[in-house]
């Protein structure tokens, strides 16, 4: 649209509703802060430099190599529990910039299939990371997704963040 890149983080004339836009961008601000955090502190133990095996992960997507053989590769001499969780780290970091993806802040409204998707790559990302590192993200890290709200149907981000985590939890990764 001719507002520019308006549209993709806030109101503009042709998404007079977009006011979740922002809120959710500065929401998923704060989760990959955590999750980059987590994932450094636990793979600098084991990689002298974790943002360069997160840079060539990229190889595993694009199915060059399988992720059995990138982690082998780059963490050759880890237990096999160990290698488990650099895969759900790394997947994690996918998630991540998932979550990020531009056609979630396009439309007016949050209760449309492309942000709802991004708030599940987000709870995706925050599953793996807490299932690699035991740890627990604070809450006050998911908080403002209760401020992304729909005018139309009044669904929260909080709502589907919770649902996709809660269906997560029943899958094995």
């Amino acid at each position: 649209c001719h507002h520019g890149v308006k549209r993709w983080s806030d109101i503009c004339d042709c998404t007079p509703n977009g006011d979740w836009k922002k809120p959710l961008g500065a929401a998923f601000r704060m989760i990959a802060t955590y999750i980059d955090k987590q994932f450094v502190t636990y793979l600098q133990k084991e990689h002298k430099n974790p943002d360069y095996v997160r840079e060539e992960y990229i190889a595993v997507i694009l199915h060059r190599i399988s992720e059995d053989e990138f982690v082998e590769r780059e963490f050759s001499g880890i237990s096999d529990g160990d290698k488990t969780r650099v895969k759900q780290l790394l997947r994690a970091q996918y998630e991540r910039q998932r979550m990020f993806t531009s056609c979630a802040w396009f439309f007016d409204d949050f209760d449309r299939i492309e942000p709802r998707n991004n708030v599940a790559y987000a709870a995706a990302a925050v599953w793996l990371t807490e299932k690699a590192t035991g740890s627990k993200m604070p809450d006050e890290l998911l908080a403002p997704l209760r401020n992304v709200k729909s005018w139309r149907s009044g669904l929260t981000a909080d709502l589907v963040f919770n649902h996709h985590t809660k269906r997560l939890g029943s899958t094995s990764y």
